[in-house]
């Protein structure tokens, strides 16, 4: 694109109208952040140690002392994740936090593939858990699941808790 505009990349009073300049200086500022962010060794770098997947109460999180109580619980409910703004498994990020550029912020909460001929055969996930509450042991029970597409099937898999609730007399 720039090879074709390279008036573009220069002052129009310039005599040489190159992006070259432009475009090695950004490109130098781009290294600089991602050796901040990732270290040294480029053999190094993977996507998932920058695009981590965050689900944060959106309530709680904006509580200090109930954000700080509670923080270990939320720890549990970050993972290394794939995907990006042009893929099918959308992992969003928000590049306008100079902190955390690369985190993902947005992407499907829940997943479900129905084939409505079969619907015994469904498959779904909800993330990061079930419960929704950090104070319960299924808070992020389902977190790996989610990142891996590993999705469940309503009546086949295994029961790991049940709530039963009786009317009061």
């Amino acid at each position: 694109m720039l090879s074709g505009h390279p008036e573009w990349c220069g002052a129009p009073e310039a005599e040489t109208k190159s992006c070259d300049p432009l475009l090695s200086a950004a490109l130098d500022t781009a290294l600089a952040g991602l050796r901040r962010t990732l270290g040294d060794d480029i053999a190094n770098w993977r996507w998932g140690r920058a695009h981590i997947a965050v689900f944060a109460n959106p309530v709680f999180a904006r509580l200090p002392l109930l954000r700080d109580w509670l923080l270990r619980d939320w720890a549990e409910a970050r993972i290394p994740s794939s995907g990006g703004f042009d893929t099918v498994n959308r992992g969003s990020t928000t590049i306008r936090d100079g902190a955390h550029p690369y985190e993902q912020r947005f992407g499907a909460g829940l997943r479900i593939i129905t084939d409505l001929a079969s619907p015994a055969d469904s498959r779904m996930i909800a993330v990061p858990g079930q419960s929704g509450n950090p104070l319960s042991p299924h808070f992020s029970d389902l977190l790996r699941r989610w990142r891996d597409f590993d999705y469940l099937v309503p009546g086949r898999a295994a029961t790991v808790h049940t709530l039963r609730l009786e009317p009061a007399e």
